[in-house]
């Protein structure tokens, strides 16, 4: 009996055993992690970084540079007088020249991480079609990086890096195996200063253990697919992959607006999911149907992007809603699909994300803010 109460313990008493713990819709990220079982999660920990080690063990001949000499040549290129005072983030650093723009007043700060974002796709043509017209426009009003690179090329190794400023390790992402490890992060470095940290997201809380990796390093609520409101419909043929992005980008407005009615300064990031195969989006536009036509999805789903991001965004900044705030729209990585005309172009695609940083009229100031 005693045993037959262990395992039943063990199950949750539910019929998808742990799984359904970790898809509880629990708003707080803080009651969240707190509602898991530790066991349970650590031994899923475990068998992660034994499954990554013996990947990384088994691969034939790697030829791997010691940590040591790569940083020692990435402090050179970024060097210039520079000075590096933090052994664990050997890349923070301090420059001798002038300091960065300050702002006169703390600004709200909105992150739009969009899957697969490749820049090699912007400002394109197809079908005498323009993939990207509002983020083309956007471009020439924004702080544009033309070789910004993401550093890693899967969603939990992207998000890892671009929250922490980090580089991923090796084998299995850090984010699902060191969910609990403390690193120093946007949301917890913004939340010591007084911000709100938030997060919206199309699919489930627990894919790549977002919400318990969030939730540990500064966030103070993640929103899932069950937090949207009710009749937005599911994509993908399964109907398992998650919300549109559409509906993504209007829960991001809501969440907005909750949030500048409290009067604090704010952190809100958004994940996107449509760029991923199989490419699943509303054929809402006449642009988006006839792209659908064409080899590859990925022209279809940027498109739908693109006039989603031009109808939310043009309607927060009419409405005031982007008023003292700085939007950064970026991807998680480039594209997953092997796309090129050489075998480093290919690779190197994987990598090849855009980087936009648009400043609010409010927070500009002329000598500093040169689109």
């Amino acid at each position: 009996i005693l045993f037959v109460g262990f395992v039943g313990g063990l199950t949750g008493f539910h019929y998808q055993g742990p799984y359904a713990i970790r898809l509880t819709n629990i708003s707080s990220s803080a009651y969240y992690m707190l509602a898991q079982n530790p066991i349970l999660y650590a031994s899923d920990g475990l068998g992660a970084a034994l499954e990554a080690r013996g990947q990384f063990e088994g691969s034939a001949k790697l030829d791997v540079m010691p940590l040591e000499k790569a940083v020692s040549i990435a402090q050179e290129v970024l060097g210039q007088g520079a000075v590096f005072p933090y052994p664990e983030y050997p890349f923070v650093h301090e420059r001798l020249s002038a300091p960065g723009a300050q702002f006169r007043r703390s600004a709200n700060v909105l992150m739009i991480l969009v899957e697969g974002l490749d820049r090699r796709f912007l400002n394109k043509t197809v079908a005498n079609i323009r993939l990207t017209p509002y983020l083309d426009h956007l471009r020439e009003d924004s702080l544009y990086f033309e070789h910004f690179f993401a550093n890693g090329v899967q969603t939990a190794r992207g998000l890892f890096s671009t929250f922490c400023s980090y580089y991923p390790r090796q084998g299995t992402a850090a984010m699902k195996t060191r969910y609990m490890h403390d690193y120093v992060c946007i949301p917890s470095l913004l939340r010591e200063h007084g911000y709100r940290t938030e997060m919206v997201i199309g699919y489930h809380r627990d894919i790549n253990r977002l919400h318990l990796f969030m939730s540990r390093n500064g966030l103070h609520q993640l929103f899932d697919r069950s937090d949207f409101p009710p009749g937005v419909d599911e994509i993908g043929m399964s109907a398992s992959v998650g919300k549109p992005d559409g509906a993504l980008l209007d829960l991001m407005r809501t969440r907005v607006e909750i949030l500048r009615a409290k009067g604090e300064p704010y952190f809100l990031a958004a994940m996107t999911i449509g760029m991923h195969h199989p490419f699943a989006v509303p054929l809402s536009h006449p642009d988006v149907q006839i792209l659908k036509a064409e080899p590859d999805g990925y022209l279809a789903a940027l498109r739908y992007l693109d006039l989603e991001l031009e109808r939310v965004l043009t309607g927060m900044k009419r409405d005031g809603l982007l008023k003292d705030t700085v939007v950064l729209i970026l991807g998680d990585h480039g594209r997953h699909e092997k796309v090129g005309q050489t075998d480093f172009e290919k690779q190197a695609g994987h990598f090849m994300t855009p980087l936009f940083l648009w400043v609010d009229d409010t927070l500009r100031e002329p000598g500093t803010y040169r689109p």
